[in-house]
């Protein structure tokens, strides 16, 4: 087996490990073990204490053209975040899904990042397999801090040699230019309309929700 061939395989053997974490992970968001249902933090979030019912809020950052000139090493010129809690039928508390997308300089956007999330203390962390997560917290009425842990890693580096492509050269994909830079690290947010955050809803209920709230 040549070296390019031992780099493939174990290469699909961290995919492999991701996804098996990423299922288990999954896991007890399903048996609604992961929610902000008790206590201060689901009154800041929906103004009330949520269990095992639809509720949902919208946060939102664009960054204008002087902040963008003075932090060159940011990608991201804008950030939607929808906090949701999703009722299922074998839940006593409804699980957490936050849901994310961005906008990066190029006018590129991503709109599928998110995931369950747990309630550490006052804040949620929704961790994505085994590439780090997002950490959210509410300093404030209204308003959400956003740290990125480590999902950059999500994107490929063009500067790293994928499977598939030459020795030595970088693979060309669509996420190339959608990645997020040094500085995109810490967003600071606030609460807008419910309808702002349609476009990366995901869930059917949230959906529905979103609509009949416009």
């Amino acid at each position: 087996m040549t070296e390019r061939s031992r780099g493939i395989w174990a290469y699909i053997g961290v995919l492999c490990a991701c996804f098996a974490l990423a299922t288990l992970a999954a896991i007890p968001a399903a048996a609604g073990a992961q929610t902000p249902g008790d206590g201060a933090l689901s009154l800041r979030l929906y103004g009330k204490i949520v269990r095992n019912e639809l509720a949902s809020v919208c946060f939102r950052k664009v960054y204008d053209s002087r902040h963008m000139a003075a932090h060159p090493d940011q990608n991201v010129t804008s950030m939607l975040l929808l906090i949701s809690a999703i009722p299922t039928p074998e839940s006593k508390i409804a699980p957490t899904k936050m849901e994310m997308g961005v906008t990066f300089r190029n006018g590129s956007q991503v709109t599928d990042l998110g995931n369950f999330c747990s309630v550490e203390g006052k804040e949620l962390l929704c961790r994505d397999g085994c590439e780090g997560g997002t950490q959210v917290t509410f300093p404030a009425p209204g308003v959400a801090q956003v740290k990125l842990q480590d999902v950059i890693s999500v994107y490929e580096n063009p500067q790293s040699p994928q499977p598939g492509a030459p020795d030595g050269e970088p693979a060309e994909t669509p996420l190339t230019k959608q990645r997020f830079g040094p500085d995109d690290r810490i967003f600071r947010l606030e609460r807008v309309k419910l309808a702002d955050c349609l476009p990366i809803a995901s869930d059917p209920k949230v959906r529905l929700q979103i609509e009949r709230a416009r």
